[in-house]
């Protein structure tokens, strides 16, 4: 592990199981439809309960926001690198998201936990030259 970070989404996937002739077996062919990224509607209580929990549980650890999980570094390959895009989501944890398109549909507010909370920013017009 690179350093104590966490990250929280839902994701709604659907799967079918079908009968493969040349591996002689059920495979399931899945799919991800949409991410939620953050608190959000029927979400939200789970997410924050599952928030404040990790929070509680592991003080020391940083929540990644779901656009920081998304984002691709070029020259970032890991362990299992599949995909020509490897996304921080894999350096960080694991492939789970690899088979998300890059314009998944993302439920919620995707930069949520990108807001610094104790930093306020005052737009001043720059000063009167003598």
């Amino acid at each position: 592990m690179l350093a104590p970070l966490f990250s929280i989404f839902g994701i709604d996937e659907t799967s079918v199981p079908a009968y493969d002739d040349r591996f002689q077996r059920e495979i399931d062919y899945s799919a991800i439809n949409v991410v939620t990224a953050s608190p959000y509607q029927e979400f939200e209580t789970g997410f924050n309960f599952i928030m404040k929990s990790i929070q509680e549980q592991f003080p020391g650890h940083k929540f990644v926001p779901f656009y920081i999980t998304q984002c691709s570094i070029e020259g970032l390959y890991t362990h299992d690198n599949y995909t020509d895009k490897t996304r921080v989501h894999n350096a960080l944890f694991n492939r789970l998201l690899d088979q998300c398109p890059d314009m998944i549909f993302t439920r919620g507010d995707k930069f949520f936990g990108l807001e610094p909370s104790n930093i306020s920013v005052t737009l001043l017009p720059p000063p009167p030259i003598d």
